[in-house]
């Protein structure tokens, strides 16, 4: 659970038509997004929706699956946005290799997390 929730605080970007989506600005749980991120992926890849939330914010992120399209939109702030669901897919698939890449390289220890290991296999 910590190593979820409390650890590796990072500052994560994600804009989509000049929409900052996740600011840079705020720090996020690094592994949290990364299982939700992965997560989000394959049930977009399945046809469903989808959402990102976030254990600092009550904001949550939807992801609405619409053919080719995925529809972004928040809970809290007011835009809305479309991305390729491919280049959108390849941007999230990328991210959670990144993510699981870097924390095994700096702290090789984390490769025997059960944890960690999600982010290799999801």
């Amino acid at each position: 659970m910590e190593l979820r929730y409390k650890y590796f605080g990072a500052n994560v970007e994600l804009i989509v038509d000049d929409i900052e989506i996740i600011s840079k600005k705020k720090f996020v749980t690094l592994v949290d997004l990364a299982l939700s991120v992965s997560h989000a992926a394959k049930r977009l890849s399945s046809g469903e929706d989808a959402a990102l939330g976030f254990t600092e914010s009550e904001e949550v992120i939807l992801l609405r699956r619409d053919g080719d399209l995925v529809t972004i939109s928040s809970s809290k702030r007011h835009w809305r946005v479309s991305a390729v669901h491919e280049e959108l897919s390849d941007a999230f698939n990328g991210f959670v290799r990144q993510v699981h890449s870097r924390l095994i390289d700096d702290i090789p220890e984390l490769a025997a997390n059960p944890v960690i290991q999600r982010l290799s296999t999801e």
